[in-house]
């Protein structure tokens, strides 16, 4: 086959001549083997194909098989697809909590992390399935009920004695501009019977000037209802200025390990994030700094007013645990 597909690449190659001009071509070539008895449908072994295609064309002018491991990892993902549609309804779904903490180490609120309890593969942290549910309508449902859950324990944490604790939602850009977002928001903070200053909203978009307009009317329209934001994806460049020179003043700016991994060995990292923080100050916006993984980064930034999180502090864990570890003091 290989043979025959390089053939065919060389003679798209040759060049053809129409009223005396010279056309050039060329093209790539995505093969995709299977038994009969492996009984995949016609739409797999066209994905199989195309995904080899794909590959292919990064080099171009050449083809490519698509390998078992690529098709495994494939049908894996088919297969999660399908499965999701019974996993909210099946309770497969649950969140974790890793803490959220000040500079002088005391615990003010807690990030919800998503996990799928899958039948087949175990536990799946959200890097595994969330792009999956985001080719569909999915992750409106499925966001939906992390944060039913995530209310659901921020209740029971209260009812414990942690009455001042928040809890930190992360929320994709398919369930922001969905247009029925902010009833989702209200009704389920709503059913919790929670003060809506309890809840932040962890946006995972990156906004342009096409999107501020639509993104701010939902922002002030939740936080007018008491819910804060963290804006992810901090970048220096103007659209980011203007949009978060327009945001309510009690949104978080999200800064990610990126910003803090090296500020213990490299000066002008340490300068870099300084400074950067001065700006957001100036702005009157509220920091929170994640991935914080050592004693050392986290000391770097003990004297300013800034949200930690990070594996320094614990890891992510399910609920029961969690509270079991608050309560021994851990």
């Amino acid at each position: 086959l290989g043979t025959i597909a390089q053939k065919l690449i060389d003679s798209i190659k040759e060049p053809i001549f129409i009223s005396g001009y010279e056309l050039n071509s060329a093209c790539s070539i995505g093969i995709s083997i299977f038994r009969r008895r492996e009984n995949l449908t016609h739409d797999t072994q066209l994905k199989f194909a195309d995904m080899a295609l794909y590959d292919a064309k990064k080099v171009r002018g050449t083809y490519r098989f698509y390998s078992q491991s690529d098709a495994l990892s494939l049908l894996n993902e088919l297969k999660l697809e399908k499965d999701l549609k019974q996993a909210v309804d099946s309770d497969q779904i649950d969140v974790y909590f890793q803490r959220l903490v000040n500079t002088k180490d005391e615990i003010i609120g807690v990030q919800s992390l998503v996990r799928w309890f899958h039948p087949d593969f175990g536990e799946l942290g959200p890097d595994q399935f969330i792009h999956i549910a985001g080719k569909t309508d999915l992750i409106i449902s499925i966001g939906q009920h992390v944060l039913r859950k995530s209310l659901g324990y921020l209740k029971q944490m209260h009812r414990s004695g942690y009455e001042d604790f928040f809890v930190m939602v992360n929320c994709t850009a398919k369930e922001f501009y969905n247009p029925g977002f902010v009833s989702i928001v209200r009704n389920e903070l709503l059913h919790a019977g929670l003060d809506p200053a309890s809840l932040k909203l962890s946006l995972e978009e990156r906004f342009s000037s096409q999107s501020t307009p639509s993104a701010l009317a939902i922002i002030r329209e939740l936080n007018n209802f008491g819910v804060q934001f963290a804006v992810n994806g901090f970048e220096n460049d103007y659209q980011t200025f203007s949009f978060l020179q327009q945001v309510p003043r009690d949104t978080i700016i999200r800064l990610n390990r990126d910003y803090v991994k090296n500020i213990t060995k490299e000066e002008k990292d340490l300068k870099f994030l300084l400074s950067l923080m001065d700006i957001i100050d100036t702005w009157n916006l509220n920091i929170i700094i994640t991935g914080i993984e050592t004693k050392e980064q986290k000391q770097f930034l003990d004297t300013r007013n800034c949200i930690l999180q990070g594996y320094h502090f614990n890891i992510p864990k399910p609920f029961d645990r969690f509270m079991n570890d608050l309560k021994a003091g851990d």
